[in-house]
C-alpha cells in the first residue's frame, strides 16, 4: 500500500512529515482544544459528538531500511502543526483482518481519544493493544468514543510490528523475537511524556489488551523495559501463563524459524534480508511456512518464561483484571474442525495427541470430555479449546498473582453477543456463543449492534472498567459487588451477562475443569 499520511496545504507545496498550518485555522483549532503539543511538534485533531480524536501520531521513527529489525527510534520532529485527523497505516500483514495485504512498513503511529471536557483535572489513561496472533491487527479498528465519553478517560491505541517484521529471530540479531514488544514500550514512553497535553494523567496509565494484546500486557508486566511505564493492567483472553498456544517460544526456536525465511530469500546476512521488499518477506514466510507470530523468551526483553515468572513472583505488582469469555474457544474450533474433518469417538484420542503430544494424558482428558456422537465431538473439542486454551490459563494467572497484588477476575458470558462481520463462516452450524473478543463489543465502538439489554451491560461494564482505571478497584456504587480473586476465597470471577442477575460471581475454575488442566500442567 502507498504512503497516505494526511498532509494539509496552506498555499503551496507538500511537506514530508507535517503540514504547515494557516494561522486562522490554527487559532480556531487551538481555541477549540484541537491543537495539542507533543515533544515532536504540534498536532491538530478533530471533534465528533463531544469527543476529540488525534489520529496517526508518530510515536517512533519509520522502522524501514537499516532500521528494519531494530528497536524503535524516536520520531522525527516537525515544525508547524501536523494534521492528526486520519489514522496511519497498519503494519505489514496478510489479509486476515485486513481486506488486502498490507506492505507499508512506516506504521508506528498511535491514536488518542479524549473527552471534550473543560475540567482541569487530569484523567486516567488507558492504552489498548490489539490482538491478532502477533501476525495481524490494527490500532484504529478499536474506537473508544463511548468508553471515553462515559468514563471521562483518555484512550490510546497504538500499532506495533507483527509477523516477520515484529518477531523475526536470527542468531546474532539483537532483540530477536522482540521488536513488536519494544514498539509497545515505545508507545508507552510516548504516553508518559506527552499524554498530559491531551488531558491525560501520565501517572495513572492502565495498559490493556485482548488475545495477543493481552499476552503483550502480561509480558510488559515482567519485561525490564516496561518498568514504571504503566500502573494497572487489564488482560482480555490473553494470559501469558499458556505456553502451549504457539505464541510464546524460547529464543532458540524463534531463531530456527527465522533461518527458514533467510534460506527462502537466499540470504546469508542481515544486510541481504534488509534489502528485500516487504512483499518479498511476506512471500518468503508463506512459502517457508515459518512460524513468525511468536514472542521469544530468554531475551533481554523477556528474560523468563512467562508462566514461570508468574509462579515465582518475577512480575511487577499492580492492580490487574484478568479474564476470558465463556466460549473463548469457539472461533478456534470453527477454523480447526473443518481441517481435521470433525471429531468422532474413534478419532478423539488422535486429535488430542495432535494438540498436546502427551499420550499419557489422553485417557484423563477423554474421561472428562467423552465423545460418543459426532455432535459431542464438536462440543467437546470446542470445550477443550476454551478450557485448556483460555479459561484455565486465566485462572492460573489469577492464582499466581493474587498473593502479590490486587487481582480481579471476569468471565464475559453473553452467549447472544453480536457477531463481528465474517465470523464463523467456515462452520456456520457451530454456535459461537460468548466468543473470543465478543467482550470488546461492549467496551469499544465496534461494527456490531447491541440490543437494549446488551447496551445496559455495556454501560455497566464501562462503569466497572472506569472504577478500575481511576482507583485500581472495579467496584462501583449501584452495581453488583466484584470480589477480589484472592487465594483464600477460591478465586471467584465476576460473570458478565445481560439481564436481571446476569452479573454475578461464579466459580469459573470448576466450570472449566481447571483442576484437570492444572494437574496435566498444560499451561
Amino acid at each position: 500500500m502507498g504512503f497516505s499520511r494526511p498532509v494539509a496545504a496552506c498555499t503551496f507545496t507538500v511537506v514530508t512529515f507535517a503540514a504547515m498550518a494557516c494561522s486562522p485555522t490554527e487559532d480556531a483549532s487551538a481555541r477549540a482544544g484541537l491543537v495539542a503539543g507533543t515533544q515532536s511538534g504540534k498536532v491538530r485533531g478533530s471533534e465528533s459528538r463531544g469527543v476529540k480524536h488525534f489520529q496517526g501520531i508518530p510515536f517512533a521513527g519509520p522502522p524501514t531500511g537499516k532500521d528494519r529489525w531494530e528497536a524503535p527510534r524516536p520520531p522525527v520532529s516537525w515544525s508547524g502543526v501536523r494534521n492528526a485527523t486520519d489514522p496511519g497505516s497498519a503494519c505489514p500483514q496478510e489479509p486476515t483482518e485486513q481486506p488486502r495485504r498490507v506492505v507499508e512498513e512506516n506504521c508506528l503511529y498511535l491514536n488518542v481519544t479524549a473527552p471534550r471536557s473543560d475540567r482541569t483535572r487530569k484523567k486516567p489513561v488507558i492504552v489498548f493493544l490489539y490482538g491478532g496472533g502477533f501476525t495481524a491487527g490494527e490500532a484504529s479498528k478499536y474506537k473508544a468514543d463511548q468508553l471515553v465519553r462515559q468514563g471521562d478517560v483518555v484512550a490510546v491505541t497504538a500499532n506495533y510490528r507483527v509477523g516477520v517484521f515484529g518477531f523475526l529471530g536470527l542468531p546474532g540479531l539483537k532483540n530477536s523475537g522482540s521488536f513488536g514488544i519494544l514498539d509497545q514500550q515505545a508507545a508507552l514512553r510516548w504516553v508518559r511524556r506527552n499524554i498530559a497535553a491531551f488531558g491525560g494523567d501520565p501517572e495513572n496509565v492502565t495498559l490493556a489488551g485482548q488475545s495477543a494484546g493481552g499476552i503483550s500486557t502480561c509480558i510488559n508486566m515482567m519485561s525490564p523495559g516496561a518498568d514504571e511505564l504503566f500502573d494497572k493492567a487489564v488482560i482480555h483472553s490473553g494470559p501469558c501463563t499458556n505456553t502451549g498456544n504457539g505464541l510464546l517460544a524460547p529464543v532458540g526456536e524463534v531463531e530456527k524459524e527465522g533461518k527458514k525465511i533467510e534460506r527462502e530469500l537466499g540470504c546469508s546476512s542481515l544486510a541481504c534480508m534488509r534489502s528485500k521488499s516487504a512483499v518479498d518477506l511476506l512471500d518468503a514466510v508463506a512459502k517457508s511456512h515459518a512460524a513468525v507470530g511468536r514472542v521469544a523468551y530468554g531475551t533481554p526483553t523477556l528474560p523468563t518464561r512467562p508462566d514461570k515468572a508468574v509462579q515465582t513472583g518475577r512480575i511487577r505488582s499492580m492492580p490487574v483484571l484478568v479474564g476470558s469469555t465463556r466460549d473463548d474457544g469457539t472461533l478456534a474450533a470453527s477454523g480447526l474442525l473443518p481441517l481435521i474433518g470433525g471429531v468422532t469417538h474413534d478419532s478423539w484420542p488422535a486429535v488430542l495427541k495432535g494438540l498436546f503430544a502427551a499420550p499419557d494424558d489422553i485417557p484423563k482428558i477423554t474421561r472428562r470430555y467423552p465423545v460418543r456422537t459426532k455432535q459431542e465431538g464438536t462440543d467437546q473439542f470446542t470445550a477443550v479449546q476454551t478450557d485448556w486454551g483460555f479459561s484455565c490459563p486465566a485462572a492460573a494467572m489469577r492464582a499466581g498473582a493474587a498473593s502479590r497484588m490486587p487481582v480481579y477476575g471476569f468471565e464475559f458470558a453473553d452467549r447472544k453477543a453480536p457477531k463481528w462481520p465474517g465470523l464463523g463462516e467456515r462452520m456456520p452450524s457451530l454456535p459461537l456463543g460468548a466468543y473470543h473478543a465478543s467482550d470488546l463489543n461492549y467496551l469499544f465502538d465496534m461494527p456490531t449492534k447491541l440490543q437494549p439489554d446488551q447496551n445496559v451491560l455495556s454501560r455497566e461494564m464501562i462503569e466497572y472498567w472506569m472504577g478500575f482505571m481511576y482507583h485500581g478497584n472495579p467496584n462501583h456504587p449501584g452495581l453488583p459487588a466484584w470480589p477480589s480473586a484472592t487465594q483464600e476465597n477460591g478465586s471467584p470471577v465476576l460473570s458478565l451477562a445481560p439481564g436481571s442477575g446476569g452479573i454475578k460471581p461464579v466459580d469459573a475454575s470448576s466450570e472449566h475443569n481447571c483442576a484437570l488442566w492444572n494437574h496435566l500442567g498444560r499451561h
